[in-house]
């Protein structure tokens, strides 16, 4: 069993993403992975990493659906999780 690993990336626009150029994050569930855009500030790349973990629960939300989760889970998170979750997010390679 395998650790979940979060990365930072620059930018990367893969080819399922139809709305924008580039996206703010992506979760590889085969490879245990999350990667965040690195260009987001802190609390930008907190809630993409709450997304991304969201779409790991519930695969079959929509993308609407899954932001509006994030953005309510991110409203209820204590300071000890949102420092927790800031944390993984500045020190990931």
């Amino acid at each position: 069993c395998s650790d979940l690993q979060v990365r930072k990336l620059s930018g990367f626009s893969p080819t399922h993403c139809r709305e924008k150029n580039s996206i703010n994050g992506l979760i590889i569930p085969d490879r245990n992975e999350i990667i965040i855009n690195k260009s987001l500030d802190l609390k930008e790349r907190v809630l993409t990493l709450v997304h991304e973990l969201i779409h790991l629960v519930d695969p079959k939300l929509s993308e609407k659906q899954t932001e509006e989760n994030a953005q309510s889970l991110y409203t209820k998170l204590s300071d000890r999780n949102l420092g927790f979750l800031e944390f993984a997010v500045s020190h990931s390679s």
